[in-house]
């Protein structure tokens, strides 16, 4: 437990209030390790937590993001000054909806979750978790194991999209942006490309651009 003196200063040296993180690479890095978690969950349960999970770090990466550039790019990014008090999550998204197509599905899947907000005015956004069976049980008459998993979906507009996929290509999207905005190292510019690439199939009727930072 974290003693803080009346002088407010953290009498365990280094102590802070992120857990260690102090940069939008480590959240980032976050990102990719409930992506992980994801794709090695055993039961719904852990499925359930580990998107839960993908959909809160996709989303506050926007927080880390906006407290780590400068007043500049700031203002470029989300159209208001780093002194204002409101509207700045929403003008980030508005800016980077090209960028960040699916960004706001991640706000609306996190803010749920968490809040236990149910908006039926989005419709258009779901998800759902069940399972499945691979062989199918018909193959076990024929002498084949067969076994169970946890499966996830996000339902977004017409589109029933595999939740590892759609949290993969959130991934990709944001390695993209922290990248042209200096803020992810080049290491984990190169692993996210290596895992995913940029030219990565059209599945959400989004124009993903191949374009890289130019240093």
């Amino acid at each position: 437990m974290v003693v803080v003196k009346k002088d407010r200063t953290p009498s365990v040296p280094g102590a802070n209030k992120t857990y260690g993180h102090v940069s939008p690479a480590l959240m980032f890095e976050k990102l990719r390790y409930d992506i992980f978690r994801l794709t090695q969950a055993k039961d719904t349960l852990h499925l359930v937590y580990a998107s839960f999970d993908c959909a809160m770090d996709a989303w506050h990466l926007t927080d880390w993001v906006l407290s780590s550039v400068s007043d500049e790019a700031h203002l470029r990014l989300c159209g208001k000054m780093k002194s204002d008090r409101q509207g700045k999550a929403r003008g980030f998204i508005e800016h980077n909806r090209v960028k960040l197509p699916l960004l706001e599905v991640c706000e609306k899947l996190a803010n749920s979750a968490k809040h236990l907000i149910i908006d039926n005015d989005e419709p258009s956004i779901m998800n759902s978790v069940s399972v499945g069976f691979g062989p199918p049980f018909q193959s076990l008459q024929e002498g084949q194991p067969s076994r169970m998993f946890p499966v996830g979906k996000i339902v977004y507009g017409e589109q029933v999209i595999p939740v590892h996929d759609f949290y993969r290509e959130v991934a990709r999207q944001w390695s993209r942006v922290l990248w042209e905005e200096g803020l992810l190292p080049f290491h984990t510019m190169m692993e996210e490309f290596l895992s995913t690439g940029f030219e990565t199939p059209d599945l959400w009727g989004t124009e993903a651009s191949t374009e890289t930072k130019k240093q």
